[in-house]
């Protein structure tokens, strides 16, 4: 199956759909963000995944899951991850932060230690 036709691709995110490698944690202006590549059981594309919660606040948990290639897959660190994001031509958002929507979006990632 081509990636452009796996479901991954179409934004439908689950979990069970994907093999989860952690990086760590961004740790840069106090973020501590859970970053990991997971990469998809049906085609095998890789995917930078970046979760952020706020354990204090309910709802407050995000993520952005964008598409990459092998060779950025085992360059990336956890405290560049937000700017490898902002630079993919797409990633997809989600989370309870967002009522549990998904959505497609591209660019710089905003500030996220607001609840």
């Amino acid at each position: 199956m081509a990636n452009e036709e796996c479901r991954c691709m179409a934004g439908r995110i689950d979990y069970r759909d994907f093999e989860e490698h952690v990086i760590g944690v961004d740790t840069r202006d106090g973020r501590f963000g859970e970053v990991s590549i997971h990469t998809c059981r049906w085609c095998g594309q890789r995917w930078l995944h970046y979760l952020y919660e706020h354990e204090g606040f309910t709802a407050s948990g995000r993520w952005w899951h964008g598409p990459i290639s092998i060779e950025e897959a085992g360059l990336v660190t956890a405290d560049a991850a937000l700017d490898v994001l902002a630079v993919l031509p797409f990633y997809y958002v989600g989370g309870s932060y967002y009522g549990g929507d998904v959505t497609r979006g591209h660019g710089p990632i905003g500030p996220i230690l607001s609840t």
